[in-house]
């Protein structure tokens, strides 16, 4: 009995080892579940902090600048870890578990001087502090605020971990490093500051502005300086961002030859009280590892469902699969043109399949595949449904000529 469940342990998928790491350390901080509502949060936070702090703390949020907030969140230990790490707990610890192997095998790849991990845009440390605890490495934490100073070291006696706060800016990481190489360099929601987006409206395909932006190839001169700064560690992100965004990524990261590896894109769909959130993560080297193999739209929302009749997307993803198809049969493609926006429409086969995939200029995109027998009916219903918002006046439109692949 006693060895079969120790084999059965021994069985248990790294991804869920590392999970159950990860959850065991985020205890230790006991901070509050951000999976929880808002008025759960505020209730759970008053019993760590007291009725006043909450309300100093939404005061700030709602009448001060970012810079007020911080001073608040980072002036005492207990205020950054409710307010800062219980607000976003459980995005950290999926951001967490995803970062663990990559880092684990990150650092197996390099040398002794080279044992340790920098995390930039830190805030209190908290990434720092779990994952050095599940690595047994060093973290540095480097964040401008200077009231972080001392908090990782803090929280990180909580964890087990070993982390140094470093008061610094990003860009000044060569500075910090000081000729040092870290293994690897991660970041939460913080790279949009150095590769800024450059939003594109009327954008009716992702994956050709991915494209647009990898052929501009005009980066932010601030993200090469970043990425020569940090090479050859490897970069590990988690960023919420337009879908396009990976090309701006891609873009900065290229010029300094790193690339986004294979497996390193994927969508983090988490909670924080006020409701879900998503995350691109993100994982670029610029060696040892393999570059991704497909386009970085399908990489990031693999992997991908197989077509079937009554499959039914909605998002980016619809389009990632979509344009993964490959040659398909159009058999009606349709423009419609509302004051406040435009639907484009294409009916098309593939194989034995029948479908309709929809992309608007306001991000909204959807894909339902059908079979031969539900076809006729399916199709009758969207001709039916476009000849009658151009014949009441709601839109404008008719048959379009330009090709899904050139949308």
């Amino acid at each position: 009995m006693g060895k079969a469940s120790r084999r059965k342990r021994t069985d248990v998928p790294v991804e869920s080892r590392d999970a159950k790491i990860v959850r065991q350390i985020m205890r230790r901080l006991n901070v509050p579940d951000s999976r929880c509502s808002q008025v759960e949060f505020w209730d759970r936070t008053a019993l760590l902090l007291g009725e006043a702090d909450v309300e100093e703390w939404l005061r700030r949020q709602e009448d001060d600048t970012p810079d007020s907030q911080y001073d608040f969140t980072y002036s005492t230990l207990e205020r950054a870890l409710c307010c800062a790490v219980g607000w976003r707990s459980w995005p950290l610890e999926q951001e967490c578990t995803w970062m663990l192997p990559r880092l684990r095998e990150a650092l197996s790849a390099r040398g002794p001087d080279e044992q340790f991990v920098v995390e930039i845009g830190a805030g209190p440390g908290a990434a720092s502090a779990v994952l050095s605890a599940a690595l047994g490495v060093p973290f540095l934490a480097v964040d401008p605020h200077p009231l972080t100073a001392g908090l990782s070291e803090q929280i990180a006696d909580r964890t087990g971990g070993k982390v140094t706060s470093v008061v610094a800016g990003a860009e000044d990481l060569a500075r910090v490093l000081d000729g040092r190489v870290p293994a690897a360099v991660i970041g939460m929601g913080v790279f949009r500051y150095f590769q800024r987006h450059v939003h594109r409206d009327g954008v009716f395909s992702y994956s050709n502005s991915i494209a647009n932006y990898l052929q501009a190839g005009r980066p932010d001169p601030q993200s090469v300086d970043f990425f020569q700064a940090i090479r050859p560690a490897e970069l590990l992100l988690s960023e919420a961002a337009c879908p396009d965004y990976v090309g701006e990524v891609a873009t900065a990261a290229a010029a300094s030859g790193y690339y986004f590896v294979e497996g390193g894109l994927s969508q983090m769909r988490t909670a924080i009280p006020t409701g879900p959130v998503e995350n691109t993560l993100m994982h670029l080297a610029c060696a040892r590892l393999s570059p991704v193999s497909v386009p970085l739209l399908q990489a990031t929302y693999s992997p991908l469902p197989a077509p079937r009749p009554g499959l039914h997307l909605e998002g980016p993803m619809a389009e990632a699969l979509m344009y993964s198809l490959g040659p398909v049969k159009t058999l009606r493609l349709t423009e419609l043109r509302w004051r406040d926006g435009t639907l484009r429409r294409a009916a098309f086969q593939y194989g034995e399949l029948f479908g309709h995939y929809d992309s608007t200029d306001l991000d909204y995109r959807r894909l339902t595949f059908h079979s031969a027998a539900e076809w006729p009916a399916a199709e009758a219903r969207a001709v039916e449904y476009e000849e009658e918002t151009v014949r009441s006046g709601e839109a404008q439109g008719g048959a379009l000529v330009l090709p899904v692949s050139a949308w």
